[in-house]
């Protein structure tokens, strides 16, 4: 018998979530990214997006990981991305901000949290059941990369942020600035 987990997982398996699909995918001239967790992994990739020209939104719970990013990242936010009110305020709900948040809401993000933890899986999976067309999750190892694909999101495992970077700019089909 199919429960509603298993439809979700079938419609994840096929591409884009339903509101994902009405919004369309987004295209490779769109350069906005928002990366959540800006500790080491997070805040180097950052940094190397940036560098090749991306549109970095870079979102953090620690008020110090935001601070050490303002100076390199055009813009920063410190806020809990597993409150669906403050992922709608920055954009990364899919239905657009509301009034007086981050204008415009991100076709794509990429989760780095911890070490690779099931923290940032569950974040992911919110991400794309809230309608971001495109996730990608630091999933280091073939089960967290199993459990990355079966929620919707991209896993990746790279080793440090130029390589990250490499891969993302790569699938994107965008060149370096």
């Amino acid at each position: 018998m199919a429960t509603p987990l298993h439809a979700l997982r079938r419609t994840r398996a096929r591409g884009l979530t339903e509101g994902a699909r009405r919004r369309g995918a987004p295209g490779a001239q769109d350069r906005r990214v928002a990366v959540i967790g800006l500790g080491g992994r997070g805040g180097a990739l950052a940094d190397e997006l940036t560098r090749r020209g991306l549109d970095v939104l870079g979102v953090d719970a620690d008020e110090q990981a935001v601070s050490a990013r303002r100076a390199t990242l055009a813009r920063v936010a410190v806020a809990d991305v597993t409150d669906p009110g403050e992922r709608e305020r920055l954009g990364l709900a899919g239905h657009g901000a509301l009034p007086g948040a981050f204008p415009r809401t991100f076709p794509r993000a990429v989760v780095a949290l911890g070490a690779g933890g099931l923290a940032g899986l569950v974040v992911a999976s919110e991400l794309v059941e809230g309608g971001i067309p495109d996730v990608w999750v630091h999933a280091p190892g073939a089960h967290r990369a199993t459990l990355a694909r079966r929620l919707g999101a991209r896993p990746v495992d790279a080793s440090d942020a130029t390589a990250l970077g490499d891969v993302i700019t790569a699938t994107l089909g965008v060149n370096d600035a």
